[in-house]
């Protein structure tokens, strides 16, 4: 319901919202049954499968950031070392990038941090266009300090889904 009211300042009349509670029959039962079939379609919508699994990416990385905080490390900073460390050969920035689904810009920055930390070098490839990836003494030592806790995380969490991790691979 509405009703005009003078503002204290003596001004034209303001239009105020006042709840009152509907007192007919049945009303507070119709409110109740709003209520249910709202919280059903909620509840119906948090089971959906893309909902899931970005519920789990989320609990993935509170996870992930929170096992590389000690390190000082970000879950960006750690794919692209890890990367660079996984390679018999020094990768290009671009092709690191691609390979780990990363835009390449975002990519282009975080080696830009990990470089400033002196934690990776950067070389410039023989047709000068490309850099090429090498971890430094003190990443490879970052690396190593930081990859039982993150481990440990990943043995965690995906300990419930060993049993399907064959069909999700497969997809």
């Amino acid at each position: 319901r509405h009703r005009s009211a003078a503002p204290p300042s003596g001004g034209g009349p303001v239009h105020q919202c006042a709840v009152v509670a509907d007192r007919r029959p049945g009303a507070r039962i119709a409110e109740v049954r709003h209520h249910a079939q709202r919280l059903d379609r909620l509840e119906a919508a948090a089971h959906r499968f893309e909902l899931l699994l970005a519920r789990a990416a989320n609990a993935h990385a509170r996870r992930l950031r929170a096992a590389l905080k000690p390190h000082r490390l970000s879950a960006a900073q750690y794919q692209l070392l890890a990367g660079i460390a996984a390679l018999d050969a020094p990768p290009s920035q671009a092709w690191l990038a691609g390979l780990l689904g990363m835009d390449r810009a975002m990519a282009s920055s975080v080696l830009a941090q990990l470089e400033r930390r002196r934690l990776i070098f950067r070389a410039r490839d023989a047709d000068r266009r490309a850099h090429l990836l090498s971890l430094t003494r003190s990443g490879r030592a970052l690396l190593a300090a930081a990859g039982p806790a993150v481990e440990a995380m990943e043995a965690g969490f995906s300990a419930p889904l060993r049993a399907e991790l064959p069909i999700f691979l497969a997809m």
